[in-house]
């Protein structure tokens, strides 16, 4: 009794130039990040076709706001802080109050999306719990690999620090 009123594509658009392209094997349980401007959507894949997929308002525009309102600037160099500083090794270690480094740019951009960031990483790791739970996996399903794609996936070291807070 269900009827479809709305699709997202950019999303099934990315699933499917990955397939074409051979990114990853069928059997293989996949996760898709596709960070937008306004929205993420995370899918995931298992054998081959997508069995779950989620948006969240967790996006470019409200990623570059948190750098507005944590470092108080304007919108214009906001943005262009997110591209050119991202998230540094140095901003996110939890000495870097003691090292006297607080005010310098990166450090507080980096702040800024670490915190925001730290947002994105929890929706993922609820997804994905909620995920494996559904299929009565839970304790020993992985996901073998979570590809970034979209504005927001070049993020700089962005990778890295999904990784690190998912174990993957």
């Amino acid at each position: 009794g269900y009827r479809v009123t709305a699709v997202e594509p950019d999303i099934l658009a990315s699933i499917a130039a990955c397939e074409a392209a051979g990114v990853w094997r069928p059997q293989e349980f996949i996760g898709v990040l596709e960070i937008g401007r306004r929205n993420s959507t995370l899918s995931f894949l298992l054998q081959g076709a997508a069995r779950f997929v989620r948006s969240f308002p967790i996006a470019g525009d409200s990623i570059t706001q948190s750098i507005v309102d944590y470092c108080q600037t304007d919108y214009d160099t906001a943005e262009t802080q997110k591209r050119e500083i991202g998230l540094s090794q140095m901003a996110l270690e939890e000495e870097r109050r003691v090292s006297g480094h607080e005010a310098d740019p990166r450090v507080r951009v980096s702040h800024a999306l670490g915190l925001y960031l730290e947002r994105l990483s929890a929706e993922l790791d609820h997804s994905l719990r909620y995920f494996t739970y559904e299929l009565g996996q839970a304790k020993d399903r992985r996901i073998d690999c979570l590809y970034l794609v979209g504005g927001g996936a070049l993020l700089k070291n962005l990778a890295a620090f999904l990784s690190s807070r998912l174990n993957a």
